[in-house]
């Protein structure tokens, strides 16, 4: 086309006469096949203009529709050249192409372009829709949405605004609100889909075949925040915020923070790289399952759950979800399934140490289900076996208490003792107590009640029966109190009192080696000797 500001076009005022104006400052309706023409059903309003069927320029001047029943409402060298495209003002604004239907709102130098039916660009500078269907730019400077070549799926985008924001390639269904130099990007093979970027600056959503493991990405977010990117297959995932923030996995989260990110892997069973989340600075996991809250420079794979610390790894060996757990603390490392590491410094847990934990620092285990509990101080600390607890304090361990073991307090070595038989103690075996004891409830033995006959008798004390007690005999001895307690075979009980009592089993004959004071009885008779080696008995029955 010649200069516009030489190039005079014949054109009609309001009341239809032909005049020349200079082409910088006409109207002109151009038709469909190009040829110019004054069909009837053509409007000019108060400009000149020429006419193509349908078209209407309302004001304004330089404007171009070339099309059907397009119109320019207002503005100037705006063009339209497509069928029933609007244009309502602003300047060197372009409707053209395959792109019925769509329509320019204001602001200039945007256009819709190639295949975009019933897109909008409502305002802004340098916007652009190109190849993409029932897509809106609503404002905002060098935005684009960009379909490909026969790509199917690329329609329903908009960007709110901002600056320089791109939604390209097999793009569907996405939405970009503001910011600047933000991006949503399908590729050749893959789509991306239902994806959301609210603002920030060049934050990314890239379905790429370049990331190993790509897949379509979908329904993901970026909230804001700065060069943060969900990739590969990192579709139901959010980025709330910080920055050069990374997600490559499906269903997983990061808060915020800087330089996090959740990385893909081939698990057993395909891909498990799923269900992560994670804050802070430098974090990263590999696989699925995992949580990162907080800390720098941690590392969680395999179902890990790390909360702060620097520089732990939790990443146990198995099938997926092995559940590892490290709390705080720094350079600590476990690789137990279902273990866990409550703070301290330069802990280890190998393979070994399933259902293992460790408080304290620098400990090692390599025992299924152990336990350590050890001070700060920088030595080895081992586990002692599978299912153990290990103490490791180089100050002593100290009870504000007196310690239980299953309800009974523990005694501990010379302390004074009170034996309190409210509750049950047994006494197994050949034991000695030596020393005075206080019973604050009538003892028992073999869970019978012993009879007491007075505390300053020289006779035996008690008498009680034996019931159904097999094996050997065994006694148990009160050393200095002259008091001793026996049971011999199936047969008899002997309490005797006197440091010279001994006892014996039943006697079979009236000069059974006995001494004087001893007794014994069986199911039919009471034996007692009265002098060494002399017995005497009497039946028992009763009443």
């Amino acid at each position: 086309m010649a200069d516009l500001d030489t190039l005079y076009l014949i054109q009609k005022n309001s009341n239809g006469t032909k005049v020349e104006v200079p082409a910088s400052t006409a109207n002109f309706l151009v038709g469909v096949s190009g040829s110019v023409n004054f069909a009837s059903n053509s409007t000019i309003g108060s400009a000149f203009g020429w006419s193509a069927p349908g078209g209407s320029i309302l004001g304004g001047f330089g404007h171009v529709v070339q099309g059907g029943y397009s119109s320019i409402v207002q503005g100037y060298f705006n063009k339209v050249s497509a069928y029933a495209g609007t244009i309502a003002g602003g300047s060197f604004n372009i409707v053209s192409g395959n792109t019925d239907n769509s329509s320019i709102g204001g602001g200039q130098r945007n256009e819709i372009l190639e295949t975009s039916c019933t897109a909008v660009i409502a305002g802004g500078y340098l916007n652009q829709i190109i190849k993409s269907s029932s897509s809106t730019v609503a404002g905002g400077m060098n935005n684009m949405i960009s379909g490909e070549n026969g790509g199917l799926n690329q329609d329903f985008n908009f960007i709110g605004g901002g600056y320089g924001n791109i939604l390209k390639n097999k793009n569907g269904w996405s939405l970009i609100v503001g910011g600047r130099s933000n991006n949503i990007c399908g590729s050749t093979n893959n789509q991306a889909f239902y994806n959301t970027i609210v603002g920030g600056w060049n934050n990314s959503i890239i379905d790429t075949i370049n990331e190993e493991f790509a897949g379509p990405i979908l329904t993901s977010t970026i909230l804001g925040g700065q060069s943060n990117t969900i990739t590969g297959r990192g579709s139901y995932s959010q980025i709330l915020g910080g920055y050069q923030n990374k997600i490559s996995t499906d269903y997983s989260v990061v808060l915020g923070g800087i330089c996090n990110k959740t990385d893909n892997c081939l698990g057993a069973f395909g891909s498990n790289s799923q269900l992560n989340l994670i804050y802070g600075i430098d974090n990263a996991t590999v696989g699925g399952s995992n949580v990162i809250l907080g800390g720098s420079q941690n590392t969680g794979s395999n179902g890990a759950f790390i909360v702060g610390g620097s520089h732990n790894i939790a990443s146990p060996l198995g099938y997926i979800y092995q559940n590892a757990s490290i709390i705080n603390g720094s350079y600590n490392t476990t690789s137990g399934a279902d273990s866990f590491i409550a703070g301290g410094s330069y802990n280890s847990i190998t393979s070994n140490g399933n259902n293992a934990t460790i408080l304290g620092s620098y400990a090692s285990i390599n025992h299924e289900g152990a336990m350590i509990l050890a001070d700060s101080q920088n030595r080895n600390k081992l586990s002692s076996g599978s299912n153990t607890l290990t103490i490791d304090f180089s100050g002593g361990v100290y009870f504000s208490n007196r310690p239980k073991v299953n309800g009974t307090q523990v005694l501990l070595s010379g302390e004074a003792v009170q034996i309190d038989l409210s509750t049950t103690v047994r006494i197994t075996g050949n034991q000695n107590v030596s020393g005075a004891k206080n019973f604050v409830s009538r003892p028992t033995v073999n869970n019978t009640g012993v009879l007491l006959f007075g505390e300053a008798s020289p006779s035996p004390i008690a008498i009680l029966s034996n019931g159904s007690s097999q094996g050997n005999a065994s006694s148990l001895n009160f050393a200095g109190a002259g008091i001793s307690v026996s049971t011999v075979g199936a047969q008899a009980t002997i309490i005797a009192v006197g440091s010279s009592t001994q006892t014996t089993a039943v006697p079979t004959s009236s000069n059974f080696t006995g001494v004087s004071g001893a007794f014994s009885f069986d199911k039919n008779y009471l034996y007692y000797c009265t002098e060494n080696n002399k017995w005497i008995r009497t039946a028992l029955s009763t009443w």
